[in-house]
C-alpha cells in the first residue's frame, strides 16, 4: 500500500501524520483540520489546501486565496491549482513547513482472497478456493510483502 506521510512542528511540538492512498487530508489552522497549523499565523485559511490522491499518486490542491508553495513545483501554487508532490517535498503555508514523505509499495507477490472466506491463496482467478471451494472469479487480488 502507497502512503503520504507528513511532519510538522509548531510551538517546539512535533507532529507526524500518515495517509494511505486514497485518504485525503485537509491542512489549515482549524483545529479540526488533519494537518493543524498555527491559529495565530492569519496568513493559513481555516481550510487552507487539501491532500488528494491523483492517478494513484499524492497531491495538494491549494484552497486558501493566499497560495502554497511546493519545492518541486515552480512557483507559488494560487488558490485551485494542484500540483503532484515528490517522493520527498517540503511544502510552505504561511509561517509554516510541512515535510511531505511519499512510500510507494513494492509489489510483492500476487495473491488472491476469496470473497467467502477472506483466506489468501495463490494466484489463480479461473480456479476455486482450495478452502472453501467458491469460485475465484471474483477474488480480491492482493500484494504480499516480503
Amino acid at each position: 500500500m502507497q502512503t503520504l506521510t507528513l511532519r510538522w512542528s509548531h510551538r517546539s511540538h512535533h507532529h507526524e501524520r500518515a495517509f494511505a492512498q486514497g485518504q485525503s487530508a485537509v491542512i489549515g489552522r482549524d483545529p479540526a483540520c488533519d494537518v493543524s497549523l498555527p491559529a495565530d499565523d492569519r496568513t493559513v485559511h481555516r481550510r487552507h489546501a487539501e491532500i488528494i490522491w491523483d492517478g494513484g499518486a499524492p497531491s495538494i490542491r491549494v484552497i486558501g486565496q493566499n497560495g502554497a508553495r511546493v519545492d518541486s513545483h515552480a512557483g507559488k501554487l494560487r488558490q485551485g491549482e494542484t500540483a503532484r508532490l515528490a517522493a520527498t517535498d517540503r511544502i510552505r503555508i504561511g509561517a509554516s513547513e510541512i515535510e511531505a514523505v511519499y512510500h510507494r509499495a513494492t509489489a510483492g507477490p500476487r495473491k488472491l482472497r476469496c470473497h467467502n472466506c477472506n483466506r489468501v491463496q495463490d494466484y489463480a482467478p479461473e480456479g476455486m478456493c482450495v478452502h472453501c471451494g467458491f469460485a475465484l472469479a471474483s477474488a480480491e487480488t492482493v500484494f504480499i510483502q516480503e
